[in-house]
């Protein structure tokens, strides 16, 4: 039998937090608003430094709108590992939550923008030149 997917139904869950299909359409279309604001076109890669959390569908879905490639990387890679699958993957924009870019925020970036809303998360992208 399928499942109901109607706009409040939720879709994906993190501890209290349930995202419905209705709220990650919204959500996916902003972050996919940003990114093309951040100059992120069709075929650039999109990196995810994300746990498994409804940020990280918002970003796929998001990147995915506006044709990009996907590039998901553990938050508790080491930093060297996060360099390695950087420079291998060609990523050229990193969407990261805040308590991860503060843990690696020495790293130079050629351009950086914090998105922060009233939500209780906020996402952090860094532009690589």
């Amino acid at each position: 039998m399928p499942r109901a997917r109607g706009p409040t139904i939720p879709r994906c869950s993190s501890r209290d937090r349930r995202v419905s299909y209705g709220s990650l359409e919204r959500l996916s279309d902003a972050c996919a608003a940003a990114l093309s604001a951040l100059g992120v076109v069709r075929g650039d890669r999109v990196a995810l430094l994300l746990p498994n959390c409804p940020q990280f569908f918002i970003a796929e879905l998001g990147a995915w709108k506006v044709g990009a490639i996907v590039a998901p990387l553990n938050p508790i890679y080491a930093d060297a590992e996060v360099e390695a699958a950087l420079r291998e993957q060609g990523a050229t924009i990193v969407l990261t939550l805040t308590r991860f870019y503060h843990q690696r925020e020495a790293r130079p970036a050629a351009n950086t923008a914090s998105a922060r809303s009233s939500r209780p998360t906020s996402a952090t992208t860094s532009r690589r030149s």
